[in-house]
């Protein structure tokens, strides 16, 4: 009866650490598509737009690869074009500051009194500046969300009328 005992108590022992062990090896199974996304969300933390995970299933699991690599190429496409704005909003404001700043060159080496007619072209600069960063600062607000709208009624018909006299005075 000991032996018998004793025999219950291995078997239930192994069996208890085979269980453990296929439970473990199940769980690693069933969380890895969990680790290789939760690495991938890592890297687009720390910058890394467009980092793809492999869609191994068809599952649950496999949906949300799916719909995390396209998330993730989206916001790669936004920072490439967030970058491509930044670059072309530097350029389009660098052009009229070089303009006003070879004009103002120019006029300090003639050393005579300045007419006012020669400041108009620096005065044309100025306005497109301002509105280059009042456009900026437009979309800035709209990108927070914090773009604000008027609404009121229009007439539609003066508006048509208004558009077709602009065609006629232009073709005139």
């Amino acid at each position: 009866s000991h032996g018998v005992g004793f025999l219950l108590i291995v078997s239930a022992v192994v069996f208890i650490v085979a269980a453990l062990l296929a439970a473990f090896w199940i769980s690693r199974r069933l969380t890895s598509p969990l680790r290789r996304l939760v690495s991938a969300i890592e890297q687009i933390k720390e910058g890394r737009h467009g980092v793809q995970v492999p869609v191994t299933t068809k599952d649950e699991y496999g949906e949300v690869a799916s719909a995390f690599n396209r998330m993730s190429l989206q916001l790669g496409r936004a920072e490439d074009a967030r970058r491509n704005l930044v670059a072309d909003v530097a350029h389009e404001l660098r052009t009229p500051l070089s303009i006003m700043r070879g004009k103002m060159d120019m006029l300090q080496q003639q050393g005579e009194a300045i007419e006012p007619e020669q400041l108009l072209p620096l005065q044309d600069e100025l306005i497109r500046l301002t509105r280059l960063v009042d456009d900026l600062h437009q979309l800035s607000l709209a990108e927070a969300g914090k773009l604000s709208f008027e609404f009121s009624r229009t007439d539609v018909r003066a508006l048509r009328l208004r558009d077709v006299h602009r065609v006629v005075i232009g073709l005139v």
